[in-house]
C-alpha cells in the first residue's frame, strides 16, 4: 500500500509538471498555476514524510527553505504585502528546490530518466508548436519568435535547457547530439534573441569540452565555432559605458540605480530587504515598470543580506553534491543567467526543468536503478 501511494505521488508530480508545460499558453491563470505548484509541493512533502532515510544534508536544505519562507512572510507582514502575494512568491521560489531534493534523493535512476525525457520532449514540442502557430514577439524594437511558455525569455530558457539535456543523453551519438545542440543554440540566440540563455549554452559547451577532454572532431569544431562567434561579437563592442549599457539593454544603468537605492535605504533594509515585489518599480532606464534584471540584486533589494545568505547556502549545498562535470557545467550556466538577468531560478517553468535535468545529469554509473519509486 505504501509503495502504491509513493508511486502515485511521483506520477502525479510528473503529470502536473507536464500539464503546466502543455497548458502554459493562456490556458492557465496565475492563480491556477500557483495552485498546481502548491499541489506539487504537498506531494513532495508527502514523499518526504513517507521516506524513512532522510539524509543530514536534506535536513539542512529543508531548514534553509523554511527560513526563507519565514523571512519572506515576516517582511511581507512588515511592509504590508498581500498574503496571497507572499504565498505565491514563497511557492515559486521554494518549490523548485523541493522538487530537486525529491528527484535527487528519493527516486531511482529510471524514474529520473523517464521524467527528464518526458519533460524535455514536451518542452521542445510546445515551444516549437508556438513558433509555428503563434504571433511573433517584439523585444528591443525587434521581432522575435513567438513564445508558448509564459513569455519570450521563459520560452527561450525552456527550449535551451531541453536542447542541452537531449544532447547530453545522446552524447555517445555525436551525429545526433551535435545537430540538436546546434539547432537549439541557433533558435535560442537568433530566433528568440535571448542572450543570457544563449551564453548559458556556450558556458555549458565550453566547460564540458574542457572537462571531458572530448576527442570528437565534430564537437571540438562546434566549440571552436561558437567561441569564435562569441569573441567576434564581444570584440565589436566599444568599451565605453554608453555603448556597453546599450548592448546590455540598459542593465548597467539599472544596476547603478539599484546600488544607489540600496545605499539610500539604510542598514535595516539592507539586512532584511524591502519586501516581495519592491524591486519592481517605474524605471528611468526603460520608461516603464521593471526590475533590476539581476536575480542577485532583486534578492538583495527584496530580501536583504539574510535572503542572499540563505540562497547562497542552499546553492552551495547543491553544488557540493554535484558529482559529474555535465551537472557542474549546467549549474554554472544557470548562475550566469541569474547574475545578469531574471534567470532560470526565478522562472518556475524553466527552474523545474533545470533541477530535474540536473538530478539526471548528476548520476554516476553505479547509482541505483531499481523498480521501486522511492
Amino acid at each position: 500500500m505504501l509503495f502504491r501511494v509513493r508511486a502515485l505521488a511521483y506520477f502525479l508530480i510528473l503529470a502536473l509538471l507536464t500539464l503546466k508545460l502543455l497548458l502554459s499558453y493562456h490556458f492557465l491563470s496565475k492563480s491556477i498555476t500557483v495552485g498546481l505548484d502548491a499541489i506539487v509541493f504537498l506531494l513532495c512533502i508527502l514523499l518526504f514524510y513517507m521516506h524513512t532515510s532522510i539524509t543530514g544534508m536534506m535536513h539542512v536544505e529543508i531548514l534553509l527553505l523554511i527560513s526563507i519562507c519565514l523571512l519572506y512572510t515576516y517582511t511581507g507582514f512588515l511592509y504590508d504585502v498581500s498574503p496571497i502575494k507572499v504565498f505565491s512568491a514563497n511557492i515559486r521560489l521554494v518549490n523548485v528546490f523541493v522538487v530537486y531534493i525529491v528527484f535527487r534523493d528519493l527516486l531511482y535512476e529510471n524514474h529520473r530518466y523517464l521524467s527528464s525525457m518526458v519533460l524535455s520532449t514536451v518542452g521542445m514540442f510546445v515551444v516549437t508548436l508556438g513558433i509555428f502557430t503563434l504571433p511573433p514577439n517584439r523585444n528591443r524594437a525587434e521581432v522575435w519568435f513567438p513564445s508558448y511558455i509564459d513569455n519570450l525569455h521563459t520560452s527561450a530558457y525552456v527550449f535551451a535547457l531541453c536542447g542541452v539535456y537531449l544532447s547530453f543523453e545522446l552524447r555517445s551519438k555525436p551525429l545526433l547530439s551535435v545537430p540538436i545542440f546546434t539547432a537549439t543554440f541557433l533558435v535560442t540566440s537568433q530566433g528568440f534573441g535571448v542572450r543570457t540563455a544563449s551564453i548559458m549554452m556556450l558556458i555549458y559547451l565550453i566547460l564540458i569540452t574542457y572537462w571531458w577532454g572530448i576527442r570528437s572532431k565534430e564537437i571540438r569544431m562546434l566549440v571552436y565555432f561558437f567561441t569564435f562567434v562569441f569573441a567576434v561579437i564581444g570584440a565589436s563592442l566599444y568599451f565605453d559605458f554608453d555603448a556597453i549599457s546599450e548592448v546590455s539593454s540598459g542593465r548597467l544603468e539599472m544596476y547603478v540605480q539599484k546600488a544607489h537605492d540600496i545605499y539610500e535605504n539604510g542598514l535595516f533594509s539592507l539586512i532584511i530587504g524591502n519586501g516581495i515585489g519592491s524591486d519592481l518599480v517605474m524605471s528611468d532606464v526603460w520608461g516603464t515598470e521593471g526590475g533590476s534584471h539581476s536575480d542577485w540584486i532583486t534578492l538583495l533589494y527584496e530580501g536583504g543580506l539574510l535572503i542572499i545568505g540563505l540562497i547562497v547556502g542552499l546553492l552551495g549545498i547543491i553544488w557540493s553534491g554535484l558529482r559529474t562535470n555535465a551537472a557542474k557545467a549546467l549549474f554554472i550556466g544557470m548562475l550566469f543567467t541569474c547574475t545578469f538577468s531574471n534567470g532560470v531560478l526565478v522562472r518556475p517553468s524553466a527552474a523545474y526543468l533545470f533541477f530535474i535535468f540536473l538530478s539526471r545529469m548528476n548520476e554516476l554509473p553505479g547509482d541505483k536503478k531499481g523498480e521501486a519509486v522511492c
